[in-house]
């Protein structure tokens, strides 16, 4: 838990930082303190795994900014009843919580309502936003179910997620469809804003911009991370297990090892019979896919 005593305080996460939280406890637990004035930012975090990633509580209004808050049990984040200080959240994607991407508990006589702006709240196991007193002010975000209201700019379409990390891919409609709102770079550092292939690009909604400079549908600082360059052009099969390195891209698999999760079974054959290649055991009933009769149930 963390309690600004009134000061401004950036966290501004390395690139590539992940906080697993090992499902428990909070990512961040924001207790008052700040001022209206006070700057408070949390930035580039990655956060997976726990109760909540940031939530935000009595007195706390922070800027959360490029956080990719996904697999967490009760939402990626939440602000509860007593918020006076109305959080923002720009740029950030909050996907596959097991309840809600957003909770936004605030009253609606005294306090003001978090803001969302360029973000993405989708596949989320209940609803995306679940709130009570004033709506969260939604815009130029992509929201499973829709939104209606505020000032607009919002769809509804599937943002074509990568399965695991939250990074946008190539036919995603979430990409150049953000508003110009001062953010430099995304969780990457890449430019918000740049000249690529012959045009000048707008900011992408959520915490990944996507940027593939030489056009082979997978984002540069991925190809960068798993292969050091960018020499590859999607179509070969680097690891041998059938799944093209687009495809590895895609469906988050790790494209220089055949079995990302060490089970015995390919990727390609996981993904052919719909086990979990980042899971040795997707049914959880204790033998791992590669032995298990019947690894669906």
């Amino acid at each position: 838990m963390l309690d600004f005593g009134e000061k401004s305080l950036m966290l501004i996460a390395p690139s590539g930082c992940v906080i697993d939280c090992e499902s428990g406890w909070d990512g961040f637990h924001l207790d008052g303190g700040e001022r209206q004035d006070a700057i408070c930012v949390i930035r580039g975090f990655t956060i997976q795994g726990a109760d909540v990633g940031i939530r935000c509580g009595t007195l706390s209004g922070p800027r959360i900014q490029n956080c990719t808050l996904i697999r967490n049990s009760e939402a990626g984040v939440a602000c509860d009843s007593y918020t006076m200080v109305a959080p923002v959240i720009e740029n950030c994607t909050l996907a596959q919580n097991r309840m809600y991407g957003l909770i936004a508990h605030v009253s609606p006589y005294l306090h003001l309502p978090p803001k969302v702006v360029n973000s993405i709240i989708w596949d989320n196991a209940s609803n995306s936003i679940h709130w009570a007193g004033l709506p969260p002010m939604v815009t130029n975000s992509c929201i499973q179910g829709g939104w209606e209201g505020n000032q607009g700019g919002n769809i509804d379409s599937n943002p074509l997620l990568a399965a695991r990390s939250g990074r946008l891919t190539a036919a995603s409609p979430c990409i150049d469809a953000g508003l110009l709102n001062g953010l430099p770079s995304d969780r990457d550092g890449e430019a918000r804003v740049l000249i690529c292939t012959g045009r000048v690009s707008s900011v992408d909604m959520g915490s990944d911009e996507f940027v593939d400079s030489d056009v082979d549908g997978m984002a540069d600082a991925w190809e960068r991370e798993h292969f050091g360059d960018l020499n590859c052009d999607g179509t070969s099969d680097a690891d041998g297990d059938t799944l093209t390195d687009r495809q590895e891209y895609e469906n988050d698999t790790h494209p220089t090892n055949e079995d990302s999760d060490g089970d015995g079974l390919s990727d390609g054959k996981e993904l052919l019979v719909n086990t979990d290649p980042w899971n040795r055991d997707t049914d959880g009933d204790g033998l791992w896919d590669s032995i298990d009769p019947d690894p669906l149930d």
